[in-house]
Parts: structure tokens; sequence; C-alpha cells
């Protein structure tokens, strides 16, 4: 089913089976209801209300903006309502799987929403996008920055809760946890702990560390503390070496990886792959393959 626009208010029932809906635009109110079956429906844009009306049964929402060039400077996901995304809200029920596609600016996104059966995926297309997360639902929140250097800022009020955003899966550069409003007398402080991809708090003095938010998938995590009595501890339960630089503020952590395996071959040593080594990213000259002062040389 394919809408085009509309010339007045409008009411769509798809009934039973697995029904597909392209809504390319809207210019009055109008809704959705999916009925039984596992079903799809792609928002291209909405210049009047819509809202989407699930049925339980397995339901995705897909907002696509991936053509829009404009940057999304208030757009927020709470929840059941999608707001300045597009030209009018979005609202959607029953709902099993949103997927919010951004264009190329510079784009802000809030998320703050207690979902309880949505899955959330949000990618952040070009530009170097900032999303800001308040709160999210139960299931996973899964937020890719795309290309460009992006940021995903998380804001956590008081002292952290167990499992507060231990549902979010991030892909960005940058991931900032902001507990700056934990401050005055009544204020907890923090022991941060970052502990095999998972930050963790305590309290001072210890009792049993909570899980807060994973990192995995993140290059750079800045914890801004509300109190100076903050501290952090860096976990590592891995056996290889690690690199690692502190700087004022910041504290950088290297692992090597292996880019190159042995077969066979006797004597043969991996290579560790550090910053600025072998990134493999040069045009080879017949059998050797010359970078930075290494060269790889095939027999084959």
């Amino acid at each position: 089913i394919a809408i085009k626009d509309t010339t007045a208010t409008l009411e769509l029932n798809t009934g039973g089976g697995g029904d597909t809906v392209d809504v390319t635009t809207v210019h009055h109110a109008t809704t959705i209801r999916t009925g039984a079956g596992t079903d799809t429906v792609t928002v291209f844009e909405a210049n009047a209300p819509l809202t989407i009306d699930g049925s339980g049964d397995g339901d995705t929402l897909i907002v696509d903006r991936t053509s829009v060039t404009a940057a999304v400077t208030t757009g927020s996901i709470e929840s059941g309502i999608i707001k300045n995304v597009t030209s009018a809200d979005l609202s959607f029920n029953d709902i099993e799987q949103l997927d919010l596609r951004l264009g190329s600016g510079n784009d802000v996104l809030g998320i703050n929403n207690t979902l309880t059966a949505t899955k959330v995926s949000v990618d952040g297309g070009g530009g170097s996008d900032l999303i800001n997360v308040v709160s999210v639902g139960s299931l996973e929140t899964k937020i890719g920055g795309g290309s460009g250097p992006d940021t995903v800022h998380v804001y956590v009020a008081g002292f952290p809760l167990p499992n507060q955003f231990t549902t979010l899966a991030l892909t960005t550069e940058t991931l900032i946890v902001d507990n700056l409003a934990n401050q005055g007398p009544a204020a907890t402080p923090v022991a941060w702990i970052h502990r095999s991809g998972t930050l963790e708090a305590n309290t001072i003095p210890g009792t049993t560390p909570i899980a807060v938010i994973p990192t995995t998938g993140v290059d750079l995590t800045r914890i801004l503390g509300g109190t100076e009595a903050d501290t952090l501890d860096i976990v590592s339960e891995t056996a290889n070496d690690i690199l690692g630089f502190v700087d004022q503020n910041r504290v950088e952590l290297r692992v090597g990886l292996n880019v190159v395996v042995p077969t066979m071959v006797p004597g043969f040593k991996t290579l560790p792959n550090f910053d600025k080594v072998i990134s493999f990213d040069l045009t080879p000259s017949g059998s050797t393959y010359d970078e930075d002062g290494y060269r790889v040389t095939s027999t084959g």
C-alpha cells in the first residue's frame, strides 16, 4: 500500500496478513491501523499528525529521512511519539521495532522513553550528530552515529541506578556520561569503574558495583563527575599488554589486535595493530606492500 498524499482526513485499516505501507507524506490527520500479522510501515514525511497503531504481532515502523540534507535540530523520541523529525509529530502504539534513519545534516536528537515492548534503532547518517539520552526502554536501543564524528550524550541525574542504560548498544566516536547534576549536600559521590566494556558505579566506601552503561563500540568515553569526591578505576581483564596514556583528565588505553595470522610458517610473528603502523590502506606493488617502514611480501 502506497500513500502519496492526502486530500482529507484518512483512516487506513490494513487487516490481517503481513502488510507493507509506504507513506510519502500526508497533509491531513491520518491513522494507520495495521491489524493482525507482521507489518511494516515506512514514513518519509508527514505534514499533518500521523498515528501508527500496531497489532503487537512484530510490527515495524521505519522513519526514513535519509534523503534530507537539512539538519534535525530539536528532534526527540519519547514514549509513543516522535517529535520534530518530520514536519508534524508521529505517534505510535504496539510497535515492536522503531527504526529512525536520519539524513546528512548535523542532527540533534533526544531519546527519553520508557517503552517496555519496543526496540529502538537510530542511524545518524552523515554529518556530526549529537544524540542526547535521558532514559531508554526495557528492550535494546541501538544508536549508530553513521559517518562523521558523532557523540552520544547520556544524562545520569543522580547516583546511577542498576542497569540504568545497559540496553544501549552504541557505535559512535564519543560517549559522554554526564553526572554533573549529582551535586549539593545530598549528592552521593560515585566510584566509577570501567571493566570489560561496561561502565559500572559503586558507592564510596564501596559495596557491590552496579552496571550502568556499555562502552563497547565507542572510541572515547568521557565521564563528567558531579561531586569532587568521585573516583575512576579502570580494570583490565585481558592477558594482553595495554598501552596507557594519562593527559590531564584524559585516560587513553590501547590494546593491540592481531592483523596477520601465521599459516604453517615456522617462526612467523604476529604484528599488533597499533596506530600509525600498518593500516593496509595503500596500493600494493606486485608481490610486495610497503607502509611506514614495513614490507609485507607474498610468496604465492
